[in-house]
């Protein structure tokens, strides 16, 4: 991650089970938890994004991108390690 890319504090995140959070179909909430209990499903990813930042780190297209590239460039690298 670098500084051009979004942040957020985890201290703002809402875990499973918590307020609105909660799977309705026994198969988790997000996407992911749906196509990766598919067979047909190699891999499967899903970014959730907040709806804020940090006070000098507000959401914008620009950060988000960066995010996105950071992640990215983290899953090339896993790949990669792994042969």
């Amino acid at each position: 991650m670098n500084k051009k890319a979004f942040q957020y504090d985890t201290k703002n995140d809402l875990h499973i089970n918590e307020e609105w959070n909660v799977p309705s179909n026994g198969q988790g909430a997000s996407f992911t938890a749906f196509f990766g209990s598919r067979k047909a499903t190699r891999f499967s990813l899903s970014l959730e994004t907040p709806y804020f930042g940090l006070p000098n780190n507000r959401v914008s297209q620009e950060n988000l991108i960066e995010y996105g590239t950071c992640v990215a460039d983290a899953l090339r690298d896993i790949a990669a390690a792994r042969g």
